[in-house]
């Protein structure tokens, strides 16, 4: 451990709020145990900021033992850092892990969530967490959606943002990619009436109040929905998005 963090430093850390300086950066601020836990097992994380509090968990003594540089953060600091009511006193300066479509090498048989428009920081941040829990390769974000290094989006991962890739990408890249596109419309077919799914499928889902947009409808190979019961006016995006998710990573590939 270091000596407490300076006045300066954590000026910088409180900067990293601002989407202009994460991009001109290449970095970002994680706050709390499992996100920054993630960080580090991903060898994203450059520095490490502890409350004497967290110094004293079984935790915090693990991430004092990761062999990445650590300060101590004072009490004020961690309100100040912290976008919760009861900050845990752990952060970490971290690389951004979310790069694009072609940094990675897909398998074959590849299924990828896409968010299309999704403005919500905590609905973001569920699907990226769900996609990592449900088989999903990968996440992919479109430039009409909140950014994936919102610090409200990263503690929603909680982690997810470093365990699994992120990509910044359009509709156009990920269908020269080789993904059928798949969009979750109301109106679509209801997903438990397919047995088959393409090798490749991206499952593209939409704004939160208005759905998807006419050029996502017509750019789509399939519209999937997930029934509901009369009386119910929609879903809430990302727990469709799961569902869906759930049911096309179950799919036998074929000739759909």
């Amino acid at each position: 451990m270091t000596s407490p963090v300076s006045r300066a430093r954590v000026k910088y850390l409180r900067s990293l709020g601002q989407k202009k300086v994460r991009a001109s950066e290449g970095r970002l601020l994680v706050e709390g145990l499992n996100g920054v836990e993630a960080a580090v097992a991903a060898g994203m994380a450059d520095e490490l900021f502890l409350s004497a509090e967290a110094c004293e968990s079984d935790r915090g003594r693990a991430l004092l033992d990761a062999s990445v540089p650590t300060s101590a953060i004072e009490d004020r600091d961690v309100q100040a850092l912290g976008e919760t009511r009861t900050p845990a006193g752990v952060f970490a300066l971290a690389r951004d892990p979310v790069n694009g479509l072609a940094d990675h090498d897909w398998p074959t048989v590849a299924t990828l969530l896409m968010a299309d428009g999704v403005a919500d920081p905590g609905n973001l941040g569920t699907i990226v967490r769900s996609a990592g829990a449900l088989g999903s390769d990968g996440v992919v974000v479109s430039a009409g959606s909140v950014e994936p290094t919102n610090p409200k989006v990263v503690r929603a991962t909680a982690g997810a943002l470093f365990r699994f890739p992120i990509v910044r990408a359009s509709r156009e890249e990920v269908r020269d990619a080789g993904f059928a596109i798949w969009v979750a419309d109301r109106g679509g077919e209801p997903i438990e009436s397919l047995s088959q799914r393409p090798s490749r499928v991206a499952l593209l889902v939409g704004n939160e109040p208005r759905g998807v947009d006419a050029a996502a409808r017509d750019a789509a190979d399939r519209t999937v929905s997930v029934p509901i019961a009369d009386g119910i006016e929609s879903l809430n995006v990302a727990i469709a998005a799961s569902i869906l998710l759930h049911a096309v990573c179950g799919l036998a590939v074929g000739d759909a």
